[in-house]
């Protein structure tokens, strides 16, 4: 349920794209989750109460795209994505640590680029493209702890790599 320090916090999406994405979100989630995630008994609870009230408010950032049913009582919350999420929104300012994707949409890799840099250096950064001179703008151009290509969390199982951050991450 996103409960880890390297979960993603957002996608950066181009706009062309969020579309055919959330389709295929919506795919994903119901072919390892099922029509009712609730149900699911490999799907996570949120660990405490307290984390459930600080990530359920995030739900009132953006538009609710996928998701977004929860339950107090048994500190379930549904995988989420929004879109419409603003830079300056709270869901934007923490780590969220829960099941909940924004997706910030750009125009371009500068775009995308820029979004990262203007933030705090980020733990981990996954970045999907079939274009190699687009990943090598974002190894070169940004920082992160560590980065993935075409995948996530590949980084850490390997152990013989190192891990940890840059900056406050």
């Amino acid at each position: 349920a996103g409960q880890t320090c390297t979960a993603p916090d957002y996608l950066i999406v181009k706009r062309s794209a969020v579309d055919p994405l959330i389709d295929a979100l919506k795919n994903a989630m119901h072919e390892f989750f099922g029509d009712h995630p609730k149900n699911c008994p490999d799907y996570a609870r949120i660990i405490n109460e307290s984390h459930f009230e600080r990530v359920q408010a995030y739900l009132e950032d953006g538009d609710v795209v996928i998701g977004g049913d929860t339950d107090k009582e048994d500190l379930y919350i549904e995988p989420t994505v929004m879109r419409h999420v603003q830079p300056e929104d709270q869901i934007m300012q923490d780590e969220i640590f829960g099941p909940i994707l924004p997706i910030i949409e750009v125009d371009s890799v500068d775009e995308a680029l820029s979004f990262i840099n203007h933030r705090e250096k980020p733990l981990a950064m996954y970045v999907f493209s079939e274009r190699h001179s687009v990943v090598e703008r974002f190894l070169k151009e940004s920082t992160a702890g560590g980065v993935t290509i075409n995948d996530v969390l590949f980084h850490l199982s390997v152990h013989d790599l190192p891990f940890g951050g840059v900056g406050q991450s």
